[in-house]
């Protein structure tokens, strides 16, 4: 990995550990549940670098979100994030779908807006997915988050069905703001670094 690589993956991951280190601001509370936009730079790595930093920052995200479940996880599900599988897994698969989608796409357009906008559309979406399911999978494994999901919804007698609902909501509710995030702020920050790593080239 050249010097010029090694220095934006360095700067990558230090925006990424600021975003989740300040209260509101990588990682946005909203009641009882959280929007993030920590996958921003991650997508941003993967597109102007490729897919290992994309893999490399993934990871940081990861155990930035870990970092925040033991230090000061204060949500309903935010005890599940303490699990490596649930936290770290997910966004390091996260970051393996951004190599894929961007290396296809490359592959079979050459409209690099259109490439962009794909990649950071269906990324983010499969990182809603990713992380829900880890995180109902997870859940099905804890009586007392299941309870409080129960007291939510008003169902005492809530089932794995149920369960299903709750993090289906969350998903239809949060990975549209995400993603129009992710496309209004990945893209034109992209297109900034992307110029300026050729005019170094």
């Amino acid at each position: 990995m050249k010097t010029r690589e090694l220095t934006l993956n360095a700067m990558f991951i230090a925006v990424t550990v600021v975003m989740a280190i300040v209260p509101q601001f990588g990682i946005i509370q909203i009641g009882l549940i959280s929007i993030t936009v920590l996958h921003i730079p991650v997508i941003i790595a993967g597109l102007v670098l490729g897919y290992k930093s994309a893999i490399i920052n993934a990871l940081a995200f990861g155990v930035a979100t870990l970092f925040i479940a033991l230090t000061r996880g204060t949500l309903l599900l935010d005890p599940l994030f303490i699990n490596p599988l649930v936290s770290v897994l997910p966004r390091l698969l996260f970051g393996v779908s951004i190599g894929l989608i961007s290396g296809f796409m490359n592959k079979v357009s050459k409209n690099q807006v259109l490439n962009d906008v794909t990649t950071a559309i269906l990324s983010t979406a499969i990182h809603s997915v990713l992380v829900l399911g880890a995180l109902f999978i997870a859940t099905l494994g804890n009586a007392t988050i299941q309870a409080a999901i129960a007291e939510i919804m008003k169902n005492p007698s809530l089932g794995v069905s149920g369960i299903f609902a709750f993090f289906l909501g969350i998903l239809v509710s949060n990975t549209l703001f995400e993603i129009i995030v992710a496309v209004l702020i990945a893209l034109p920050v992209t297109n900034v670094l992307r110029r300026l790593n050729r005019g170094n080239a």
